[in-house]
């Protein structure tokens, strides 16, 4: 016999109750005597519960304690205080950093207009004479050796020479 059998017995058995009118009522079932002849219960006194007492409700009385007063002064409240004077150090230290500031900027200005004076100078050429030779014989006109030198960073652009 399979596993099924049982299952499929339990369902047959069932099905004639699932086919029921949906407003019929079930069958009650037989030990239970109808609502008709079920005699009231009378009312019975209260039993004492598990905390032990017979009186419903319990009462509880309700009282409040006495304040204690304060003995002396309640502690001052420095909070306020204590933020004004950190508001005005954050003042002040702010208004140190902005003439700092401001200071650094103005010579920070001074030392780029010094710098572009000096980038000036720098490549700018310098010619120098490094030797001067006159020459002069009886029968030739008098001639000058002159060898210039340039010291600087560029090439000169406009050299003139005089001679007198």
């Amino acid at each position: 016999m399979s596993t099924h059998a049982p299952l499929g017995a339990l369902l047959l058995a069932l099905w004639p109750t699932a086919q029921a009118a949906p407003g019929a009522q079930p069958a009650p079932h037989p030990q239970t005597p109808p609502p008709c002849c079920v005699a009231p219960v009378p009312a019975q006194p209260a039993q004492p519960d598990a905390r032990g007492t017979a009186q419903q409700p319990l009462a509880v009385q309700v009282t409040q304690l006495p304040v204690p007063r304060p003995t002396a002064e309640p502690p001052r409240d420095w909070s306020g205080k204590v933020i004004a004077i950190a508001t005005l150090l954050l003042a002040g230290v702010t208004a140190a950093l902005a003439i700092f500031t401001y200071r650094l900027w103005k010579s920070t200005g001074a030392l780029v207009e010094e710098n572009a004076e000096t980038a000036e100078r720098e490549l700018r050429a310098y010619v120098f004479v490094r030797e001067a030779c006159l020459g002069n014989t009886a029968t030739e006109p008098v001639r000058a050796y002159i060898v210039f030198e340039n010291s600087g960073k560029t090439p000169p652009t406009e050299s003139r020479f005089r001679c007198a």
